[in-house]
């Protein structure tokens, strides 16, 4: 380092300077002309050539040490030019903590690259590569820093933003739209699609899922006539395993089929409020709860000034008897939930089931378009059509029944799910008798875009 021998250096700061230094005739720090001011001065100097020839920063910074070894993997592309965005699909996050008396600390994970932008205003800005400039971070697809008070860090993000967090006061924007960081870390969405060998057959679910909170993986496609649905159960150390499973009367195996998955990213129970993208209060409640064949009342508390929809499914296989969940009796302070088996059998033993408890609400959540509604009392075992009140590109689909009209163990069922609506249809078993006829009941679904954006 050589500060260019400045006809009036000022002031200089060097602050956690690591430098290894093994050249034969220069200094690790060069310093032409003493400072009218010294800023901070530490860090490490060492290798085999000269330290510095600046009384000063010998006595500030060690020197003859163990430097840290800068990361050389090798480099990311440069970052574009000031105002520009990079020639593939793109998105700008902004972290702006003006007006703000604290900082605010932040972690951004990309699908594909983390880049930082010199975007208007923004205090972070920088080159990636060889020839002496800064070398690439470990892993790309994070970013992670804190914003001092009145600054501003923005990045261009690749590949999707997986997932967010930041504490402290700054406004985040992703493209300009409001974003609130800690949202994307209260629910993620998938879809699986699966056949089922045998009845035995457990599958694992893909290692992204998380192996804490609750998952909610239902209705199954139609592409099999069989009546049958997701079984799940816990794996501590993996996530979940799942199968699709068929009742005791039939053989247990069937055709491919498609599920979406709704999963909770946080410990049970949990009520979680944040910002939708148009600035108004969301509201999730999470929770787990022991059941059996007996209808069980589950208290939400005041957390609910509305109805919401309440999504439910075992997360157990204490009892290997094929079940479902039934909730009915949905109010803004509570709901009932009880499995059920099949006609011919009847009680089973106490499993863990978990809820998912979402706000009626149509809008976006950090650019990501959804919508939470629940249907008038109209869906019976005869096909129903449920528009959707937005369109969307890829649409995961998950929903359940809020109802108990129908007394005889009843299911789910999807098809011809598009971009604007679906068909739903109550589905129930033949084990004790041959007819199928179901009530109407009512359906609490939610959608999500699943497209990359």
């Amino acid at each position: 380092m050589d500060d260019g021998t400045p006809a009036n250096l000022e002031y200089l700061q060097l602050e956690d300077v690591h430098v290894t230094n093994d050249h034969p005739s220069e200094y690790a720090i060069y310093i032409g002309q003493e400072p009218d001011t010294w800023g901070t001065v530490s860090g490490v100097l060492g290798g085999s050539g000269a330290q510095t020839n600046s009384s000063y920063i010998s006595e500030q910074m060690t020197t003859s040490g163990t430097p840290t070894q800068p990361e050389r993997t090798p480099p990311l592309r440069s970052p574009p030019p000031f105002g520009e965005i990079p020639m593939q699909s793109s998105q700008l996050v902004r972290i702006d903590n003006t007006g703000n008396n604290e900082p605010t600390s932040y972690r951004i994970t990309a699908g594909e690259d983390v880049l930082p932008a010199g975007n208007d205003g923004a205090s972070l800005t920088m080159e990636w590569g060889p020839n002496g400039r800064p070398m690439r971070p470990s892993n790309s697809m994070k970013a992670t820093g804190t914003v001092p008070a009145g600054k501003v860090h923005a990045y261009y993000v690749t590949g999707g933003i997986e997932t967010t967090e930041a504490v402290g006061p700054a406004t985040w924007t992703v493209d300009g739209d409001v974003y609130d960081p800690n949202a994307s870390n209260i629910f993620s969405t998938n879809t699986i699609s699966s056949n089922q060998a045998t009845r035995g057959q457990w599958q694992q679910a893909e290692s992204g899922d998380q192996p804490t909170g609750v998952t909610i993986a239902k209705p199954l496609s139609y592409n099999g006539g069989q009546p049958v649905h997701v079984r799940l159960r816990n794996d501590a150390n993996a996530g979940f395993e799942y199968k699709l499973e068929e009742w005791n009367y039939l053989d247990g195996s069937h055709t491919t089929e498609t599920f979406h998955i709704l999963h909770s990213l946080t410990m049970e129970p949990s009520e979680r409020e944040f910002g939708l993208s148009d600035g108004t209060r969301y509201q999730v409640k999470a929770g787990e709860v022991s059941v059996s064949d007996e209808f069980n009342t589950v208290s939400m508390g005041n957390f609910f000034t509305e109805r919401p929809v309440v999504l439910a499914q075992s997360q157990t296989y204490n009892g290997t008897e094929p079940i479902v969940t039934r909730v009915t009796d949905v109010s803004p302070n509570s709901f009932r939930v009880r499995l059920q088996e099949e006609e011919a059998n009847g009680a089973h033993t106490t499993e863990t089931v978990g809820y998912i408890a979402l706000q009626q609400a149509t809008g976006q959540i950090n650019t990501q378009s959804f919508e939470v509604q629940r249907t008038a009392q109209t869906v019976s075992d005869q096909w129903t059509l449920i528009g959707f009140q937005q369109e969307y590109e890829t649409p995961r689909f998950i929903a359940g029944l809020q109802t108990y009209s129908g007394l005889d163990t009843a299911n789910l069922r999807y098809r011809n799910l598009s971009g604007t609506g679906v068909e739903v249809k109550v589905e129930e078993e033949q084990s004790a008798d041959a007819e199928t006829a179901h009530t109407t009941e009512a359906v609490g679904y939610v959608v999500f875009e699943g497209a990359t954006s």
